[in-house]
């Protein structure tokens, strides 16, 4: 039609364009735009008021550009498109969703991957063509030593399309996991990458199965094996047992995978390659010597109702070992004293001594076989009324070293004051490095004089 032309509202008009004989469509404006010479319009959907203007040229002055296009895209305008000597036609060229253009061919002659080509000025006719492809991406498929990615490499796949890859690790060796763009995707022995639309990375990692084997680690009676039970090694590796008596019991014997290995405390299992056994067995040690006297009994401090007792410690060397020390008291020297309490140290505190009560004490040793020792000698005491207060520092301390094969120390001192119930015993210290806090006597005596013989030539 032509002139002003009413259209319902969401209705499409049709516009022809039909040129007299002897002319052709030169340009078809549509509100302000250039279809090109076009032979028809059409107005979809109207909604809003539109203006089309068509003009004519003869034909006599024309030249005509044949646009066409492969598969998988399109160019437009397309088909022969006819123009005026001098005028001017832009085309456009759209590759279909996943695909892009390969090259445009003017006139046979490319002009590259282009997506627009407009020719000005024509005076002569022309072709005008574009080609397409699918869009490629790339899988970088990568593994570690001890296996293999199949395929692997950079690995170039269609868009769309999916790409399958097999992990297999190396004989005894594991997949440890499968990175897939960064993410782990677990260990697993395949992976497929599905509608495929960019660019992806897979990257598989291994490593060499760890074989395990067991100890079985036991003691007998008595004694103890560390650690104990069924203990787990990695092949290759290294394991310690150590194996300990009780008090009193020594190693009988170690039985490693059925062969004996003597009375050892230690055993170790060295670049181990297969399961294995350990038992350690124990016997109680024989002895039948007592331990030595207690020697340098003393009342340390007395109270009414606490009195406490020091003394030398023993030695035992029947192999048992030390025990404890068995206390003895009476009320009379001559009378056989009973035992009160026993202690595991060099001190005892008896605390049923009352003001004005005469006692004697003696101490005995006893070993882990029950094998005692000789009584010490006996002292005695009257608890008088309390004495609190400390006796004086000893003065005038002198050390004379005494040479000759066995170096010795003599030490000499003044009597310290005691305003109370008199001095009874002096308590020998001796530290080999800096002056610290003493505890333990190194030795008592009852005079002011004590000679030290274990002594080493540039001691402190």
């Amino acid at each position: 039609p032509e002139g002003t032309v009413s259209v319902s509202y969401g209705q499409d008009a049709v516009f022809n364009m039909v040129p007299d004989t002897g002319y052709h469509v030169r340009d078809v404006i549509v509100d302000g735009h250039s279809m090109g010479p076009v032979s028809s319009f059409t107005f979809t959907d109207v909604s809003v008021n539109h203006d089309i203007y068509m003009s004519f040229r003869s034909d006599s002055n024309t030249y005509a550009i044949t646009a066409t296009a492969g598969s998988n895209g399109s160019i437009t305008p397309s088909g022969d498109v006819t123009l005026e000597d001098g005028a001017s036609q832009e085309f456009t060229v759209t590759p279909d969703f996943g695909y892009h253009v390969v090259d445009v061919l003017v006139d046979d002659v490319s002009v590259g991957a282009i997506t627009s080509y407009t020719f000005t000025n024509v005076m002569a006719d022309h072709t005008i063509s574009a080609s397409f492809a699918i869009d490629t991406y790339t899988i970088t498929a990568s593994a570690t030593t001890d296996g293999t990615i199949t395929p692997s490499g950079v690995v170039s796949v269609d868009h769309g399309s999916s790409q399958g890859f097999t992990i297999t690790p190396d004989t005894d060796c594991h997949v440890v996991d499968v990175l897939v763009d960064g993410v782990s995707a677990g260990a697993v022995d395949s992976y497929s990458f599905t509608d495929i639309t960019s660019d992806h990375t897979i990257a598989a990692s291994f490593a060499v199965d760890t074989v395990i084997y067991t100890i079985t680690a036991t003691a007998g009676a008595n004694g103890s094996i560390s650690p104990s039970g069924i203990i787990e090694a990695n092949e290759g590796t290294t394991r310690v047992f150590t194996i300990a008596p009780d008090t009193g019991y020594q190693t009988a014997d170690v039985i490693v995978d059925s062969s004996s290995v003597g009375a050892i405390s230690t055993y170790t299992f060295s670049d181990i390659d297969g399961d294995h056994t350990i038992h350690a067995s124990f016997d109680q040690v024989v002895d039948n010597d007592p331990p030595t006297t207690p020697s340098g009994l003393y009342v340390h401090s007395a109270s009414a109702g606490d009195l406490v007792l020091r003394f030398n410690p023993s030695t035992d060397s029947g192999g048992s070992g030390f025990y404890r020390y068995r206390i003895y008291r009476t009320d009379t020297k001559s009378k056989t004293k009973s035992e009160i309490g026993t202690s595991t140290t060099t001190s005892y505190t008896d605390t049923s001594v009352g003001e004005g009560q005469t006692v004697y004490y003696s101490v005995i040793a006893e070993d882990n076989a029950g094998n005692l020792s000789d009584p010490s000698e006996t002292i005695g005491i009257i608890m008088a009324v309390a004495d609190t207060e400390s006796p004086g520092e000893p003065v005038a301390l002198t050390a004379t070293l005494i040479g000759g094969e066995a170096l010795s120390v003599d030490l000499s001192w003044k009597l310290a004051a005691d305003d109370g119930s008199g001095v009874s015993v002096y308590e020998v210290f001796k530290q080999n490095d800096a002056p610290g806090v003493l505890d333990t006597p190194y030795a008592v005596v009852r005079s002011t004089r004590y000679t030290d013989t274990d002594v080493t030539n540039g001691e402190h």
